[in-house]
């Protein structure tokens, strides 16, 4: 459940957001103090006048936290809370789903793979980056395909069921459309392609940037039209 914070800041989030200093920041946390998600505050003008930007960031609320109170704190560069506010998570209900996986499925899931593990690696490094020029996005985002038809959710609550008997529970973190072959996929939003390629867990894949530290990622791709660094419209 991703949600932005917009501040229109105080002189001394100004400053420091335009400091060379560590970049100001908004986090939230649970009641009981536990950090929930945290992103960098960053300028972004208003209708394309640099003079009336604000200071935006997106969190995304994890969808194992606990519904009920939480704290959302703007902090400058130096760890000092700037501002406070106190938000309310609601309930959320996540379907569960059983999966009956053949045995190349299951040993995909669990057999270690080198590969595997530096596509999973340097998929994360792209990820977690934050390129503060990356504002390429206006308006709001799209679905990636016309269909509305949705296999799986976000926050499905997954058990495998491996081909010798055992089971594993994850949670699902993306929307799974259910599409013919061929159908086109477009950007969610206008941005730079940071990754273009084939993994082995998610076949062929492209990670977009529209928004500093914001990356949408389509997955299980029949064919892949751009190539890393290239610029997409929505």
């Amino acid at each position: 459940d991703p949600f932005a914070v917009v501040v229109a800041a105080p002189a001394s989030l100004d400053a420091a957001a335009s400091s060379d200093a560590a970049p100001a920041r908004a986090t939230l946390r649970s009641a009981d103090g536990t950090p929930l998600a945290a992103a960098v505050l960053l300028p972004y003008p208003l209708g394309g006048a640099p003079e009336a930007a604000v200071f935006a960031a997106i969190l995304a609320v994890p969808s194992t936290a606990r519904s009920g109170g939480a704290a959302l704190r703007i902090l400058g560069a130096d760890g000092s809370v700037v501002a406070e506010r106190r938000v309310a998570i609601g309930s959320r209900d996540f379907v569960r789903e059983e999966i009956p996986l053949d045995a190349e499925n299951t040993a995909l899931r669990t057999v270690p793979d080198p590969r595997k593990t530096a596509e999973a690696e340097a998929l994360w490094k792209i990820i977690a980056g934050t390129d503060t020029r990356a504002v390429f996005a206006a308006g709001t985002f799209v679905p990636p395909v016309a269909s509305t038809r949705r296999t799986s959710s976000f926050g499905d609550r997954r058990v495998y069921q491996y081909a010798d008997g055992k089971t594993e529970t994850a949670i699902h973190a993306g929307i799974d459309y259910g599409v013919p072959r061929g159908t086109p996929v477009v950007a969610s939003g206008a941005g730079r392609v940071a990754f273009a390629a084939e993994r082995i867990v998610t076949g062929r894949s492209v990670v977009i940037e529209p928004f500093p530290g914001v990356s949408s990622l389509d997955y299980h791709l029949d064919r892949i039209d751009v190539a890393a660094g290239a610029f997409v419209a929505a």
